[in-house]
């Protein structure tokens, strides 16, 4: 039977390793493909490998690995090819299930792939509720449908110590939440491999959006408007102003999450030029 163990310095690179050749082909979303690019997804998402990821051992080989993210988020579980979800899965979905009730968690999160209906009716029989999908979509480069964009409005990157800085950390707790993950690791997550734009009239902020830099890929994390601001198209100069540095960048694309529900924010990404690269189901499970 496997082993779970707490992530170490030790064995950190082979888990990296392990998830980003596992990652695509069990359909379990969040990180990426490869080794750097599921490091940079740790810095972006503030996760902490260290302290909330765990790994399965079997016969001295690493066969698994799962997470569980400060957000309340299952990240996983991944299993070697020549293991089951339901073996080696299963321990490292338990395993996590109950360090989150440990931890008091009312419930967890998670998201897969649409497609991967073995992943899905995993979570399901392990009593996860549906509670929503994602649309995943990117933009690569190419010919763009052009789009008119308000001639009063100008936007510039945003010095994230300035006291513009300050203000769109203001608008962006407003908007997520005065959270201690929007607060405590605002500087982190907007000046390490991040870029901030700020969308202006007059001088004065009406919206922001926030990109992390991967290796070859940019990943527009947040896009928020002054709720007295919306409806004069600073969503719509942000996206094009970011449209345009990509076209003269050395990046092959910007990808994105939005909520299929969200239906009009999925139609001002697709005139920009996204396009749906996947659909994710989220799913919701009760702890008490």
């Amino acid at each position: 039977m496997a082993q779970v163990l707490k992530c170490t310095p030790e064995t950190y690179a082979d888990m990296t390793s392990f998830i980003a050749r596992r990652n695509t082909i069990q359909h379990c979303l969040v990180l990426g493909e490869s080794v750097p690019v599921v490091e940079a997804d740790f810095k972006m998402m503030e996760y902490q490998p260290l302290e909330n990821f765990y790994i399965a051992m079997k016969d001295g080989k690493l066969v698994g690995a799962i997470g569980l993210e400060h957000d309340k988020y299952i990240l996983g579980p991944w299993t070697e090819e020549c293991e089951s979800l339901q073996g080696v899965g299963q321990i490292l979905f338990d395993h996590a299930i109950q360090i989150a009730k440990e931890k008091k968690y009312p419930h967890v999160t998670l998201y897969v792939d649409g497609a991967s209906q073995e992943v899905l009716d995993f979570f399901v029989e392990n009593g996860a509720k549906v509670q929503g999908n994602e649309w995943g979509m990117e933009l690569t480069k190419g010919e763009y449908p052009p789009i008119e964009t308000n001639p009063d409005l100008s936007c510039a990157t945003v010095d994230t110590p300035s006291d513009i800085g300050k203000q769109v950390l203001e608008l962006h707790t407003e908007l997520f939440g005065n959270s201690v993950y929007n607060q405590e690791n605002w500087e982190r997550r907007t000046r390490e491999n991040h870029i901030v734009y700020g969308c202006f009239k007059d001088s004065k902020l009406l919206s922001y959006a926030i990109i992390q830099v991967q290796e070859q890929e940019l990943y527009l994390s947040h896009i928020g408007t002054l709720k007295s601001a919306r409806g004069q198209g600073s969503a719509s100069k942000l996206l094009v102003h970011l449209q345009e540095y990509f076209l003269k960048s050395g990046y092959s694309k910007v990808f994105l999450n939005v909520q299929m529900k969200n239906e009009g924010a999925a139609r001002l990404y697709e005139r920009v030029g996204f396009k749906v690269s996947h659909k994710a189901v989220g799913l919701n499970v009760p702890l008490q």
